[in-house]
């Protein structure tokens, strides 16, 4: 009987043995990680970006033309009306934070930390307004006085 489990023990691991022969050489022979986390070289180059690059800065270029040709910042009418609207709404979030901090319920943890929240959404809103804001004042007008 024990013949008979020496002889098991030795198929089994001959197997085991081959199995990880085969690993290994699937491994090597694919080269698809080397110790240290380096992946094996390629010859293939990586079609991407960097190929095309000039190309995405004259389309990025036509898009923010397109952008100034239609909020035609330039003219101190519109440059005007933008500046107006964005201190209005400025003025407007300013109201609604000090609307938020009065109806702030400190008695429920819950609801108070979806007001602050809100609250702190309309400071990053004001922080926004404000530099798009100061964008607008610095484009410079066709007709400065």
């Amino acid at each position: 009987m024990a013949k008979e489990y020496e002889d098991m023990f030795v198929i089994v691991s001959c197997l085991i043995g081959a199995f990880v022969l085969y690993k290994i050489f699937i491994m090597v022979w694919n080269g698809s990680t080397v110790e240290g986390l380096q992946n094996r070289k390629t010859t293939q180059s990586d079609s991407g970006l960097a190929e095309s690059s000039g190309a995405n800065l004259d389309t990025t270029k036509t898009q923010v033309e397109a952008l100034q040709n239609k909020l035609l910042l330039t003219n101190p009418t519109y440059n005007s009306n933008y500046s107006d609207k964005c201190s209005e709404i400025y003025d407007a979030t300013n109201y609604m934070m000090a609307q938020t901090v009065a109806n702030m319920d400190v008695s429920d943890p819950e609801t108070l930390l979806q007001q602050l929240g809100t609250l702190n959404t309309l400071y990053q809103a004001k922080i926004s307004l404000n530099d798009t804001l100061k964008f607008i004042d610095s484009v410079q007008t066709t007709q400065s006085k």
